[in-house]
């Protein structure tokens, strides 16, 4: 364990893009070069995969969360970015700077992303020192036989309804052959806020990057309401990206999708020498800022002005970049823009 654990360390720390994936024309480059456009060939579909079922096998040696958190990042970015929604086409590398290169060749590649995602329910929900534990908050139903307080084997279903990752709002409904006390564990995401779970009518808060363990006698039908909140971050471009910046939303890096911004992109073309002002992307998501074609319905906005202070106002849209170019445009994680004075 000890080389695996300072691998994933070392990976983690300085060989990590933002969307849960590594390499470069398929090794490790210097500590921290995460170049990230076409030419760079990186974040190759079998790498992405591999990364996931490490994680997975030290989730399952460990029970410690911070690799359900690789995990997710992953699955909500990189692996579901490199296969189209559209079609179901896979690209080989899935740059963060250009437009993906969608195919439907059989390479290793192009079937490991397909693989990754069909592993994703075995991700999803288990059992952590014995504890049912729910970890992502997409719709599910889940199976399991669990041991009572009183040492009593019953059958467990438990039954997601959401539209995470959208909202943090979910219902967990709990269904056992016989009521009883038992565990039941959520996961509470490191980039969460407000966690709150309500049942029988007390109020479960919970703590970022730990599980929240109700210990409780169950009756069949009760429902779990888990709320939590979806705020933005700000990253930063680091060595390779300086004086940059991505919105990251929940678990997804969002990114600008050229399709959708046509015209502000003939204003503004968004080159790195230029210094412009934006506001963290806000608004509802919804099919209003989307053309019809479009799969998924998450997109976010920021207003953006340009290099003077006479220049226009214009609003650019954000979609997740799983999403991102799925009818042919150029995307950018990151942006040369400057974070609006309040």
């Amino acid at each position: 364990m000890k080389p695996v654990l300072i691998s994933w360390q070392d990976i983690v720390s300085k060989r990590l893009y933002v969307t849960g994936t590594t390499s470069s024309y398929e090794h490790f480059q210097d500590d921290e070069v995460l170049s990230a456009t076409a030419k760079d060939n990186m974040g190759e579909g079998c790498v992405t995969v591999t990364w996931i079922q490490l994680n997975q096998q030290l989730l399952a040696v460990t029970g410690e969360s911070k690799y359900i958190e690789q995990i997710e990042k992953s699955i909500y970015n990189h692996l579901l970015a490199a296969e189209n929604p559209r079609t179901g086409c896979v690209s080989y590398y899935t740059s963060l700077m250009d437009q993906k290169p969608y195919t439907c060749n059989i390479t290793c590649c192009q079937s490991s992303v397909p693989k990754g995602i069909a592993m994703i329910p075995y991700f999803t929900f288990g059992n952590i020192k014995n504890v049912p534990t729910l970890m992502v908050y997409e719709p599910a139903s889940y199976r399991e036989n669990v041991t009572t307080t009183d040492h009593k084997n019953i059958n467990l279903s438990l039954q997601v309804d959401s539209n995470f990752p959208e909202s943090g709002d979910a219902n967990v409904t709990v269904t056992i052959s016989q009521s009883a006390q038992f565990p039941v564990a959520l996961r509470v995401p490191a980039w969460s806020g407000s966690f709150t779970a309500t049942v029988g009518g007390k109020v479960y808060k919970g703590l970022p990057n730990q599980n929240l363990i109700i210990n409780r006698s169950w009756k069949s039908g009760e429902k779990i309401k888990v709320s939590f909140q979806m705020p933005v971050q700000i990253l930063t471009g680091g060595k390779s990206y300086p004086g940059q910046i991505a919105f990251q939303r929940g678990p997804q890096v969002l990114a600008l999708d050229s399709s959708l911004n046509t015209e502000v992109l003939k204003a503004y073309s968004l080159e790195s020498d230029q210094k412009l002002l934006t506001e963290k992307p806000v608004g509802e998501s919804g099919a209003a800022l989307l053309p019809t074609e479009w799969i998924g319905r998450q997109a976010y906005t920021a207003n953006i002005t340009g290099k003077t202070n006479t220049a226009k106002n214009q609003q650019l849209v954000f979609v997740p970049f799983a999403d991102a170019s799925q009818t042919g445009g150029t995307l950018k994680v990151w942006l040369p823009l400057k974070i609006a004075d309040k």
